[in-house]
This record gives C-alpha cells, sequence and structure tokens, in this order.
C-alpha cells in the first residue's frame, strides 16, 4: 500500500514494527515524545533524551533500542508529512491505516500542524549538504630512529610519516555528535589539503 508521507511509496518494514510500540504509548506521553522530537528536527538544543525515557518507562519501553526506534518512527513520519506537503487530515487518516489508534494519530497530525514552518527550514539548511564538521584535529605520528649522528636522545631522531586525522560532525537526527579518526601518510594528507582548496576556490567563483 502507498503513502504520501513516504512519497507515494510502501512504508518500510521498520516503521511497520516500530507502530506497535507507538501504539503502547498513552496518547499524552507521545505528544510530550513528539515534543522533543521536534526540537531534535529543528536542532534545538533544549532537546532533552532523558525525557522521552522518563515518558516511555510507564510502557516499559525504556531501553536503548526502544528509545531509538521510536524517536526514528516519529521522525520519520513528521519529516516525511511535512516534506511530501502531506495535508494535515490525510495525514492522520495514513496513520490510522497503520494502525494507530485515532487519538496517537491525532496526536502525532497536531505535531505534524504546528511544526511545519520550524521543520521545513531545517530540512531546507540540510538538505543535499554533507554533515557540519564541528572540529577537526591533526596529530602527527612521531618515532624514533636510529642514526649515525649523536644527538640529545643519543643515537636516534624524531621521524613522521603519518598523521592521525580525528574529525566531529553534527547530524539534525542525532543530538551526539559522531566522531571519525584514520591515519594518513603525510604526503596524502598535504595532496588533499591541496584538492580541497582547489574544489573550494572553484566553489568560490561559482558563488560570486
Amino acid at each position: 500500500m502507498k503513502f504520501k508521507f513516504c512519497g507515494d511509496l510502501d512504508c518500510p518494514d521498520w516503521l511497520l514494527a516500530e507502530i506497535s510500540n507507538l501504539s503502547k504509548i498513552s496518547s499524552v506521553k507521545l505528544k510530550l515524545i513528539c515534543n522533543q522530537a521536534v526540537k531534535l528536527l529543528t536542532n534545538d538544543d533544549t532537546f532533552d533524551s532523558e525525557k522521552v525515557e522518563k515518558h516511555l518507562s510507564d510502557s516499559k519501553l525504556n531501553s536503548e533500542d526502544d528509545i531509538k526506534g521510536i524517536l526514528a518512527a516519529i521522525l520519520f513520519l513528521l519529516k516525511g508529512a511535512i516534506a511530501n506537503q502531506v495535508q494535515n487530515e490525510e495525514f492522520v487518516s495514513e496513520m490510522q491505516q497503520l494502525g494507530l489508534p485515532k487519538e496517537h494519530s491525532v496526536v502525532l497530525g497536531k505535531a505534524q500542524q504546528s511544526s511545519v514552518d520550524p521543520i521545513l527550514k531545517s530540512l531546507r539548511e540540510n538538505s543535499l549538504r554533507m554533515n557540519k564538521v564541528v572540529k577537526c584535529d591533526a596529530k602527527p605520528n612521531f618515532y624514533l630512529v636510529e642514526t649515525s649522528e649523536s644527538n640529545e636522545w643519543g643515537n636516534k631522531a624524531i621521524q613522521c610519516d603519518s598523521v592521525l586525522v580525528e574529525i566531529s560532525t553534527s547530524n539534525c537526527t542525532n543530538s551526539e555528535d559522531e566522531k571519525v579518526s584514520f591515519n594518513v601518510e603525510k604526503e596524502r594528507l598535504n595532496l588533499l589539503i591541496y584538492e580541497l582548496k582547489m574544489a573550494q576556490n572553484i566553489a568560490n567563483r561559482f558563488s560570486e
């Protein structure tokens, strides 16, 4: 069955599984969780994952997997409905077709209706863009090698053939920064920096 909030495609299997969990939450708690989900979608710093966990504790859905799954489902539903410009009544109807109780569907519909502008703004700012780089560090990998010349370290010299690069990026659908680290040879790192500068210069010319 096709759904407009999915872009007129079938509903993902994982979402169908999460609908069952959403149905176990009271409509009052779901409203509170939706408020937090909207904050997460719009990069609001007041998003509080502990509040989500607290709201889910009554339904015994407070494991890490439960929290991530429910949040992911709500984010998918709201983003899909707003990005695909689904009318509020139609969105509520589609939620019920998925098996979500009417009162829960109405809660999601109200969350959609009240957050169209901020979520659209966030989608425009983050669509077709790489994750924003929050921090980038480079640490030389020094080591000692034998040498024929005597110095303050004896017959040894400091050498560096590679650099440890650590990059932290932010993600609008994730409250925590994502981190990646890798080792790269000095020559390759210098080449990468040179090519990135060339790409930046080309991009700057097109934006003028």
